[in-house]
C-alpha cells in the first residue's frame, strides 16, 4: 500500500515500527510516502500531524506472524544449505553430501559416505558466507572412513564432477598423486599463488575419487570417506 499525503502545516512523524520521530519544521508544503500493511494520519488540533506506518508481516506454517527476514549487513547471515540432485556422467554413483557451513565461529561440519567403491563419485558441496578473511586459510579434507586406507584423486573445484587438471581456484586445488587423506587449503577473499581463494556467497565442490593415475584403487566393495570442512577463524 503506497499513500501520499500534503501536509501544510508543522509535521511530526512516528513510525510504529521503528520509532522514529522527525522534530517540528518550519510551516511548508511536505509530501510522505508510506508503504506498509496500514497507515493513519491523527491531527492534534495544534496544527502537528502524527502518522503511523505499520509494517507488513507475513504469516509462517504455523499460523503465527513474523516481520519479514532481514540481511543483518555485514556478512552475519548463514550461507543456505546447497540442494538438489548431481549425476555425474561416467560414474556408477554419486553420492552427494553437503556441509553446511553455519554461522560464524560454528564448528566444522563432517559428513560420511555411503557405497563409496570402484566406479562411484562423492560430490560434497558447500555455500561460502558473504564475508571474506582474506589471508586466513583452512581446509577441505577427506579420509577414509570404517575401510581400509586407499588412494584417491580431489579437487576442489567451482563445478561438481569435475577434476581440472589446471584448476583456476588455485596450483593446488586438484590432487592426482593418489592422497589417501586428500586436502585443499583455502581462503574467502583475497590471493594466493597457490592456495585456493574462493569467492563469497558461492557454491563449490570437493569432489573425490576411487582412482590414482587412471586406475580404480579400491580393493572391496567400498571404500568410505569423511569429508570435513574446516573453516577459517573468522568466518
Amino acid at each position: 500500500m503506497n499513500i501520499d499525503r500534503n501536509l501544510t502545516r508543522v509535521l511530526a512523524a512516528a513510525v510504529a515500527s521503528t520509532g522514529f520521530a522527525f522534530a517540528p519544521m518550519p510551516a511548508f508544503a511536505a509530501s510522505l510516502t508510506c508503504t506498509a500493511a496500514s497507515f493513519a494520519a491523527s491531527p492534534d488540533g495544534a496544527g502537528n500531524i502524527t502518522i503511523t506506518c505499520t509494517e507488513k508481516s507475513t504469516t509462517t506454517g504455523g499460523g503465527t506472524t513474523q516481520p519479514p527476514p532481514t540481511d543483518t549487513g555485514g556478512g552475519t547471515t548463514t550461507p543456505p544449505v546447497p540442494s538438489g540432485p548431481i549425476s555425474c556422467a561416467g560414474y556408477s554413483k554419486t553420492i552427494v553430501l553437503d556441509l553446511n557451513w553455519g554461522g560464524s565461529g560454528s564448528a566444522a561440519p563432517r559428513v560420511v559416505s555411503s557405497g563409496f567403491g570402484n566406479g562411484a563419485i562423492v560430490v560434497a558441496r558447500f555455500t561460502t558466507p558473504a564475508n571474506t578473511a582474506p589471508g586466513v586459510f583452512a581446509a577441505i579434507a577427506a579420509g577414509e572412513w570404517g575401510d581400509q586406507p586407499t588412494a584417491r584423486t580431489a579437487a576442489l573445484s567451482q563445478t561438481p564432477c569435475d577434476f581440472p587438471s589446471t584448476n583456476p581456484l588455485g596450483r593446488y586445488a586438484t590432487l592426482s598423486a593418489g592422497q589417501q587423506t586428500p586436502s585443499v587449503n583455502y581462503a574467502v577473499g583475497g590471493t594466493s599463488r597457490v592456495y585456493a581463494v574462493l569467492q563469497p556467497s558461492t557454491t563449490y565442490y570437493f569432489n573425490v575419487k576411487n582412482a590414482a593415475f587412471g586406475k580404480s584403487t579400491c580393493t572391496s566393495t567400498t571404500c568410505n570417506i569423511f569429508v570435513e570442512l574446516q573453516k577459517p577463524n573468522g568466518l
